[in-house]
């Protein structure tokens, strides 16, 4: 996952930069997290204390997603927000706009 204002940035950062682009590059963390990690960051933004339950017989789809970061490193661009802040934001947007009646 990627926090959408970060991508945006890198969109704006790209067009600023574009002649010095790679051709191909992949745009995003470089950083893997497990689905625990992710349902733990969103349950410390929600404020849920409960505990995850996980059907094991069940596919578990791929084992990793990690993106190769090297180029855009080099392209000189980084995300700025963090996993759980991005959590944070998007479900403080939600609250705003489609819960306060």
């Amino acid at each position: 996952f990627m926090y959408a204002e970060d991508l945006a940035a890198f969109v704006f950062y790209a067009i600023n930069n574009f002649e010095k682009m790679p051709q191909n590059l992949n745009v995003g963390l470089g950083t893997d997290y497990t689905i625990n990690e992710y349902y733990q960051a969103i349950a410390n933004v929600v404020g849920y204390t409960g505990k995850f339950k996980h059907d094991l017989s069940k596919p578990v789809g791929m084992k990793q997603k990690l993106i190769d970061d090297k180029k855009l490193k080099e392209f000189g661009w980084h995300y700025k927000t963090e996993l759980e802040a991005g959590i944070k934001k998007t479900y403080e947007f939600y609250l705003s706009e489609y819960c306060n009646d």
